[in-house]
């Protein structure tokens, strides 16, 4: 015998308002009574990375070069998935005398 369900996120919202697309309860239309033994197969996982973390109304930094002299730049509107990818969107390759970033994953 085999058995297929699907359990979307979003389809038990007014039981379980609370759910996350990460965290949710899905409530059956009806009890599932299963005999003996069974085996649970996750068949498909749906991850949308379909976010910006950064994007054009958060993506401008400054920079105080001393000397009177303040220069800003925006970051690459992007999904930034650790600290070490933003740096990289951010590096300043004209400035790098300058400006040095460091991350402590240790510490982060």
């Amino acid at each position: 015998m085999s058995l297929y369900l699907t359990l979307p996120s979003d389809n038990s919202m007014a039981y379980f308002p609370e759910n996350k697309i990460s965290h949710y309860i899905t409530r059956l239309p009806s009890p599932l009574q299963l005999h003996g033994e069974w085996e649970l197969a996750l068949t498909q996982f749906i991850y949308p990375r379909n976010w910006y973390n950064v994007n054009e109304k958060n993506n401008l930094i400054g920079f105080d070069l001393g000397d009177n002299k303040v220069i800003g730049r925006r970051v690459p509107s992007g999904f930034y998935e650790t600290v070490p990818d933003i740096l990289k969107g951010i590096a300043l390759e004209e400035f790098r005398d300058k400006i040095t970033f460091k991350f402590n994953e240790s510490t982060k």
